[in-house]
C-alpha cells in the first residue's frame, strides 16, 4: 500500500504569472502531490491559465483578480476534504533540502490537525502586528527605509526548529498552514483586505485566543519578492491604501482619524518615492490616486484585471 503522509493537505497558490506558476509547480507542488497533497493554482490573470503543469495539478479561476484573501478563500472552498490548508506565494524559491524540511513540518501539522494551529514557514523574521503607527510607517515607506538602514538579522542554525510566535508578532502569509480546526474557529481570510493586512489581521485574531497555537519554522525557503508590486504600483498602492483604511477601521479607529493617518502617510511617501523601486512617474500617479482613498467617499480599489496582457 502506497504511503501518502500528506493526504489531507490542500495547497493554494494564487498567481497572475504563467512563469511563476510553472516554477513553483516544478520545484514544490509536484512533489507534494506525490505525497498525497492536493494542489490548486488560482489564476488571477489569463496568462496563468496557460501554465503547463503536471496532470495532477489543477488550475482554477473566477476570471477576475479579487485580491489575495478572496483568492485563497476560493481555492480553499474548492475542496471540502482537507485537514490542513496551506498557502504558498508564487515567488518562493525552494531547494531540495528546504522541500524536505517543509514536508516534515507539514506531516507534523497533519498529525495535529485536530488542534487549532497557525503554522508559518515564511523565511523572514517576525514583524510586530501593526497598530495605527505601524500602518503609517508601512504606507509612508518609512518602514522600508528603516529596514534598509537596519535590516532584520536572521538567526543562524534554526532551520527546521519549531518555535512559538510572540503574541504581538506575526509572519507574512507567503508560506503558511492552517489546521481545519483553526479555519473553522476563525473562519476564512477577511476579503475586505484587497491587498495587504489580511495576514496581520488573521494573526491578531489567532493570537487573541488562548487555545490557538501560533508557531513558526524556518524551512530554508527563499522569498524572492516578485517585481509585480512595483510593476503594477498604479493598481497595488491604491489597493494597499484601501486595505489600510479597512484595517484601521477594524482596529477601532474613527473614520476621520483613519483618513488623517493615510493622508499623512501618503504625504511623507511623496518624499520617499525613489525608495519604492517602481517607475517614478507611475508611482507619483499611484499616490495621487491613493489620496482618493483618504477622502470621505473612497474609490473602489482594484488589482490588475484578469484580461490585462502581461
Amino acid at each position: 500500500m502506497t504511503c501518502l503522509p500528506l493526504k489531507g493537505v490542500h495547497v493554494v497558490v494564487p498567481t497572475i504569472s504563467r512563469t511563476r506558476a510553472e516554477q513553483i509547480a516544478s520545484t514544490l507542488l509536484v512533489r507534494l502531490t506525490e505525497l498525497g497533497a492536493t494542489c490548486v493554482i488560482v489564476a488571477n490573470n489569463q496568462a496563468a491559465l496557460r501554465a503547463v503543469l503536471s496532470e495532477h495539478l489543477e488550475v482554477i479561476t473566477e476570471r477576475t483578480n479579487p485580491g489575495f484573501a478572496a483568492s485563497v478563500n476560493f481555492g480553499a472552498a474548492c475542496r471540502s476534504d482537507w485537514s490542513v490548508l496551506c498557502i504558498f506565494n508564487d515567488d518562493l524559491k525552494i531547494g531540495g533540502a528546504a522541500r524536505e524540511l517543509l514536508t516534515a513540518r507539514l506531516i507534523e501539522l497533519v498529525e495535529s490537525a485536530s488542534e487549532p494551529i497557525l503554522a508559518s514557514f515564511d523565511p523572514e523574521q517576525p514583524r510586530r502586528i501593526p497598530g495605527p503607527c505601524g500602518v503609517f510607517l508601512n504606507v509612508s515607506l518609512l518602514e522600508a527605509a528603516f529596514r534598509r538602514v537596519r535590516p532584520r538579522i536572521k538567526p543562524s542554525g534554526r532551520e527546521g526548529t519549531v518555535m512559538n510566535v510572540a503574541g504581538d508578532k506575526y509572519h507574512s502569509f507567503s508560506a503558511v498552514g492552517f489546521t481545519r480546526r483553526l479555519w473553522e474557529t476563525l473562519g476564512p481570510l477577511d476579503e475586505r483586505f484587497v491587498f495587504c493586512y489580511e495576514d496581520a489581521a488573521y494573526s491578531a485574531r489567532a493570537n487573541a485566543l488562548p487555545s490557538v497555537r501560533v508557531v513558526h519554522s524556518d524551512c530554508g525557503l527563499i522569498h524572492e519578492h516578485s517585481a509585480s508590486s512595483s510593476r503594477f504600483i498604479d493598481f497595488v498602492l491604491p489597493a494597499t491604501v484601501a486595505s489600510a483604511r479597512e484595517y484601521l477601521a477594524a482596529l477601532g479607529a474613527r473614520p476621520t482619524v483613519a483618513r488623517l493617518i493615510i493622508a499623512a502617510a501618503l504625504t511623507v511617501r511623496l518624499l520617499l518615492v525613489p525608495l519604492g523601486g517602481a517607475d517614478l512617474r507611475k508611482h507619483y500617479r499611484a499616490i495621487r490616486a491613493s489620496f482618493r482613498q483618504a477622502g470621505s467617499i473612497p474609490k473602489a480599489a482594484s488589482l490588475p484585471p484578469f484580461d490585462l496582457c502581461l
